[in-house]
């Protein structure tokens, strides 16, 4: 067993053309690319068996998986070589096939790629087998002759010659020179251009390509265009938030972003003992996009919904996704080992079931995104304004997209309430949006990208709280958004909802698996009683799975516990249109037909029960000041005023001393009062504005205040042009 071990580690015997490379770290790239692709044990796939064992707690057996996987991988090729036909092609295989996703032809690279590694492995019975090699030949004769052409550019320049590097890295010595021409022509469809994660995959390619043809300027240009994508920008990449923005300025956390992470961690083990290795610049900024960036997305072994980009449409997609954000922590270790420790923290944390290493409230100025994190639960708000890309809808995936960003609020407690819902769901009520409730299946079926129509989409996060804003403008629905995080609850609070296209219009507030009898609570009730539905204007609070709602004003609320019913076809164009169903627990507000200067206030509390809503709805610790058009206040029991103004000119009476009578732009403020001491955090939502004036009733000083005894007024000033949408702080004393 133990040779059986060795022969599958080390495939000693594969022959791979190293005398003609220029230097021996090119030499080393490249058995170790070889090696990667055909050793079980050091691929993604086998790191992703060990991850699971863990967690299962369940023994790793090394040699039991490389040999399950060899007999699926020899079953595979046999099934492969069964079927193949004279001119190297396959039957069942699609070659013209026009989808932009999943594309069909990909199954003959694969085939061709199994018969090699096939014919490579030592542990395979079709190791060194001349009909394998001859059939796997032949395939790549089929594919350089026909060369299939997508609709989809990926493909054709990223995917195929991938697949095709990968081909030729095992099998160059086996084929003539008309092949190894064909190949390397195929390869030249990758091309060193663009941006992000898109330019990382290009120039892996042509970095493969360099080897195989043994170019050491161009291997080291690629390297050099490759690294430089690791930098903070303002176009698409890592942002100074530590976002990552892809096809514009768009959240891509569990997609491009999930995909560039990878790619550079695996890149980095490549260069480890190399002069290529990653400098402590570069690993400092994959250090802190893993720990500072992507975590926030990761809760309980799920990556959240709305940092997925268009690819939570696929079944356990967000449980996939997770594990590989784990699986480069651990990657992380090896190429950055001075950060070990931290790395395994946050791993432990994320995928193990240890104690959240992460807490608190963080807003991504750069993508319109707010992360809340407990002990015990996380809730995430996705905006967007005119700045940012809020969803879309690409190669017939996530087509149901439309209202997504428009202030959807999403509660995680297990980590499972939303994972394979979205078939299921009624797309008018994503949690959270307020929106138009037409049918839900009449949104476009097209490619788009949804972007923001207002400019006023933004947060502010003090110590231990946050307070984040978004004017809806979308279909014909105006909406004031605003959104206050404790570490208790979130309170939600809307204004000036109007519309006038003839359509309901309701705002979601949660819409997940129904796990058991929601209980709810209505004027004048005395305890919770199971309602398995309701509709009305005097509920008070409801209660499901753990999951707290209260209504502290008079609304019509209504909710349901029971199947929906939909398909993964509906959302994503290449998947089943059969039938799906599901229990949902779904809650919202109703604002009837073409509402005007409509509003909602609700409360929602994770982790919480019966006697915990029952102190919220006795001593809720916030009184709503104001709740206007133009401004919402709030004053909460730590003696904070927390407040969006959604338009200028707007007056407030804070307290009995803090009075404003005139502000300049739409701002967030929060004030806190220590006797004649007045401490002032400040937001521009707007993340454009030069300088925000306002002006106060009575004598203040202050660094930014200047006083008008004609009026008997002040004037505080914010330089908001140093902001670009993070808080500013400044503290005033009030004279008389």
């Amino acid at each position: 067993m133990k040779r059986f071990l060795f022969l599958c580690t080390v495939v000693a015997a594969v022959s791979i053309v190293l005398s003609g490379c220029a230097n021996r770290d090119m030499q080393k790239v490249r058995q170790t690319m070889t090696d990667r692709c055909l050793n079980v044990l050091l691929s993604p796939a086998y790191e992703a068996y060990k991850l699971s064992q863990i967690q299962k707690n369940e023994p790793i057996d090394s040699v039991a998986y490389v040999q399950r996987l060899t007999a699926v991988l020899d079953s595979t090729v046999q099934a492969s070589m069964a079927t193949q036909q004279a001119d190297g092609s396959w039957p069942d295989v699609e070659y013209e096939c026009h989808l932009r996703s999943s594309w069909r032809p990909f199954t003959h690279q694969t085939r061709m790629l199994n018969m090699a590694k096939a014919y490579c492995s030592p542990a395979s019975a079709y190791y060194q087998d001349e009909k394998v090699l001859q059939a796997a030949l032949k395939g790549l004769d089929f594919w350089l002759q026909r060369r299939p052409q997508s609709t989809n550019w990926w493909a054709n320049e990223i995917g195929g010659p991938r697949n095709m590097g990968d081909f030729g890295l095992l099998l160059q010595d086996k084929l003539s020179e008309q092949q190894f021409a064909g190949l390397i022509d195929y390869m030249n469809n990758s091309k060193i251009k663009i941006t992000g994660q898109n330019k990382v995959w290009l120039c892996c390619n042509v970095m493969v390509r360099a080897l195989l043809i043994n170019d050491e300027a161009l291997f080291e240009e690629a390297i050099r265009e490759m690294k430089s994508v690791i930098k903070i920008e303002n176009d698409e990449g890592v942002q100074f938030d530590w976002s990552f923005h892809q096809h514009g300025r768009q959240q891509q956390f569990g997609n491009y972003g999930l995909s560039y992470l990878s790619s550079l961690t695996q890149i980095g083990g490549l260069f480890l003992g190399t002069r290529y290795a990653f400098n402590e610049q570069e690993l400092s900024i994959l250090r802190n996009y893993a720990l500072e960036g992507m975590s926030w997305a990761v809760w309980r072994g799920e990556m959240e919904t709305g940092s997925c980009g268009r690819q939570f449409v696929f079944r356990d997609a967000m449980k996939g996704k997770a594990r590989t954000y784990a699986l480069q922590l651990l990657a992380l270790k090896k190429i950055d080992p001075a950060h070990a420790d931290e790395y395994q923290q946050m791993f432990d944390a994320q995928m193990m079931g240890a104690p959240n290493v992460l807490k608190g409230i963080k807003h991504f100025y750069m993508s319109d995104m707010t992360y809340m994190r407990t002990d015990n639960w996380m809730a995430v708000l996705k905006m967007c304004s005119d700045r940012t890309v809020g969803a879309e809808a690409v190669n017939g995936e996530n087509r149901k997209c439309e209202v997504m960003a428009n202030g959807s609020l999403m509660i995680y407690q297990d980590g499972g309430e939303y994972n394979n819902i979205y078939p299921m769901w009624d797309w008018t009520r994503v949690p959270g949006v307020t929106c138009n409730v037409a049918d839900h299946n009449d949104f476009p079926q097209e490619d788009r990208r949804i972007k923001g129509k207002s400019d006023i989409v933004g947060g502010l996060v003090g110590d231990n709280y946050g307070v984040s804003v978004m004017r809806v403008d979308a279909d014909g629905l105006k909406a004031n958004k605003s959104w206050y995080f404790t570490d208790r609850y979130i309170l939600c609070l809307g204004s000036d909802i109007s519309s006038a296209n003839g359509q309901p219009v309701t705002t979601a507030v949660n819409q997940t698996f129904r796990r058991e009898d929601p209980r709810a609570k209505t004027e004048g009730e005395t305890a919770f009683t199971p309602r398995a539905s309701f509709s009305g204007d005097r509920l008070q609070a409801v209660l499901h799975d753990q999951v707290g709602y209260y209504f502290p004003q008079r609304q019509q609320v209504s909710y349901m516990s029971g199947v929906q019913t939909g398909s993964w076809h509906a959302i994503h164009f290449d998947s089943s249109d059969d039938p799906v169903s599901a229990e949902v627990f779904n809650l919202a507000i109703h604002h009837g037909v073409n509402p005007s200067a409509a509003t909602y206030s609700y409360v929602v509390m994770p982790r919480t029960n019966e006697q915990g809503l029952d102190s919220l709805i006795a001593h809720p610790g916030f009184t709503i000041l104001k709740q206007s058009d133009d401004v919402h206040a709030v004053r909460f029991e730590d003696g904070t005023v927390r407040c969006v103004f959604f338009a200028p000119q707007t007056t407030l009476k804070v307290d009995d001393k803090i009075e404003i009578l005139d502000i300049a732009e739409e701002i967030i403020m929060v004030f806190r009062r220590e006797g004649n001491k007045v401490y002032i955090t400040y937001v521009d939502p707007t993340s454009e504005k030069d300088s925000t004036i306002i002006t106060f009733r009575g004598k203040w000083k202050g660094d930014n205040a200047y006083y008008d005894p004609e009026r008997n007024v002040s004037v505080v000033e914010f330089d908001a042009k140093i902001s670009h949408g993070k808080r500013l702080d400044t503290v005033c004393e009030i004279i008389e």
